[in-house]
């Protein structure tokens, strides 16, 4: 608060002195206490200042004196304890009087002015150093700006902030740096040009925690239908004590810790961790890995998203085609590049990708026509890798999903051996099991003219494949072979030969 103001006066009749009007007080790098004044009023009459304060038991103490032509007076570091207290500064103004003087401007409790105390906490969970100091509302103009300013590592005094509010939270803070800072008020909301500044305060962050850099989920991969594999990174040179790896089946959570990887002495970077309690067949999965401390209940710190690709096959027997649908791997940092998506036929995988898709969102939809293909079962399986960018890719792979065609069996009813038009009689078989496969051709009279087991022979009309050729007329056939599930299936009719 202003100190207030005694009528003024210029002699001795009024027997009263103006108070003086206090500027600033200030606390020094060096501890001392600098105070500085205006007089109440121009009176002749005042010869001296009295400078006091308010002693550790509430008495008022004086702690000097100047003349009148001094308007500033500091107090000494040695003598004052601005460094771990507030202190209460009062002027009073003395006159050269006579009997019944001489008089002053008074010491009273709502003129003292108090230097601002700053103080400082640092907290090693976040980092931090929590700055907060008592207002000073004892400028001529009312509206207080504060300064905040730090000295790193012993170098100059860097403004780090200017607030209207008494606290200042400074984060970033280094193990093995050392901070000192001060606080400034500035009168007219900034504008000055009275300012008073606190006492300087060192902060011991040696307990400071080593922060992460970096904590990636670099890959999550499906392995089979009940394992997904992930890799994450960590930064080995933290204080950390060991990290926690949630799960959950919605990218928005909630997310459950499943498994834990403590912090060990020599630890490698990249952490391998294996989840063995999914089914990867009917779900895509969401992890994200917690960086854990103990020592702080720390809880935050989470890596990025990663999900694993879930691919669902359904079958079209009438058109001959096979409907994928696809879910998007999330999150690496760079994207995904691409996704490839591979074919099996009867168990046998394919060498090269059937179709390469670019990156997209949530869900994709493809069609793989299979009217053409001969080879296999009728089983068809697919899985996909998506490929992320960068210089060093991560492969995601999703699940493998199957689809059966029932066999198609096509079988001609005449032939004509020898000739240069259709000189065999061979059924057309398409996904069908081939090692189930049996063809055989009767004669008339219950002979075996022609009999295999090999899917892509034919008979040329000999008994045996070999010697004369049979004679015009009807042979019986019959065809067994099973399904890619295992269903058994067998056709008989009757082909006739000619000439």
């Amino acid at each position: 608060m202003l100190l207030g103001f005694f009528k003024a006066q210029a002699d001795c009749t009024t027997q009263s002195v103006d108070a003086p009007v206090i500027d600033s007080v200030s606390v020094l790098p060096n501890g001392d206490v600098e105070i500085c004044w205006k007089p109440g009023s121009v009176d002749p009459s005042v010869v001296q200042y009295n400078i006091w304060t308010v002693d550790g038991t509430g008495a008022n103490l004086q702690i000097g004196s100047v003349g009148s032509g001094t308007l500033c007076f500091t107090y000494l570091a040695a003598d004052n304890n601005s460094g771990s207290e507030s202190i209460q500064i009062l002027i009073e103004a003395v006159d050269n009087c006579p009997a019944p003087g001489p008089f002053s401007s008074g010491i009273f409790p709502g003129g003292f002015v108090n230097t601002i105390y700053l103080q400082e906490n640092f907290n090693k969970c976040t980092s931090s150093i929590s700055l907060n100091w008592n207002a000073y509302d004892d400028f001529p103009n009312p509206l207080v700006r504060y300064e905040v300013y730090a000295i790193v590592d012993g170098g100059q005094s860097v403004l780090v902030a200017t607030t209207f509010s008494t606290s200042y939270e400074y984060l970033g803070v280094t193990l093995g740096s050392t901070y000192d800072f001060y606080v400034t008020a500035v009168e007219n909301g900034g504008v000055g040009p009275f300012k008073s500044t606190s006492n300087v305060v060192n902060s011991d962050v040696s307990t400071a925690l080593i922060s992460p850099t970096f904590n990636y989920l670099y890959n999550a991969t499906v392995v089979g239908s009940e394992q997904i594999d992930l890799q994450f990174l960590i930064d080995t040179i933290a204080d950390v004590t060991g990290y926690n790896v949630m799960r959950s089946t919605n990218e928005n959570g909630p997310f459950e810790i499943i498994g834990s990887v403590d912090k060990v002495l020599g630890m490698d970077t990249i952490i391998d961790y294996s989840d063995s309690t999914v089914n990867t067949d009917t779900s895509s999965y969401f992890y994200q890995i917690e960086i854990v401390n103990e020592t702080c209940d720390f809880d935050g710190n989470f890596s990025n998203l990663a999900s694993t690709i879930l691919i669902d096959v359904t079958s079209s027997p009438v058109d001959a085609k096979n409907t994928i649908t696809i879910t998007e791997y999330k999150d690496w940092e760079l994207g995904v590049l691409r996704y490839d998506v591979y074919r099996a036929l009867g168990g046998v995988w394919e060498a090269n990708p059937i179709r390469t898709l670019l990156a997209f969102s949530d869900t994709t939809i493809i069609i793989d026509d299979v009217s053409e293909v001969f080879d296999g079962n009728g089983e068809f399986c697919y899985r996909v890798e998506a490929i992320s960018k960068g210089s060093l890719p991560a492969i995601s792979s999703s699940n493998e999903s199957c689809a059966l065609h029932d066999p198609l069996l096509y079988v001609p009813n005449a032939f004509s051996p020898g000739s240069p038009y259709n000189p065999e009689f061979k059924p057309v078989l398409t996904f069908a099991e081939p090692l189930s496969y049996t063809f055989r051709v009767y004669d008339r009279w219950g002979q075996v003219a022609f009999e295999t087991g090999d899917i892509a022979r034919g008979w040329n009309g000999s008994y045996g494949n070999k010697g004369k050729l049979a004679e015009t007329g009807v042979y019986f056939y019959v065809i067994e072979f099973k399904s890619a599930s295992g269903d058994d299936f067998v056709k008989r009719g009757t082909v006739t030969v000619v000439y």
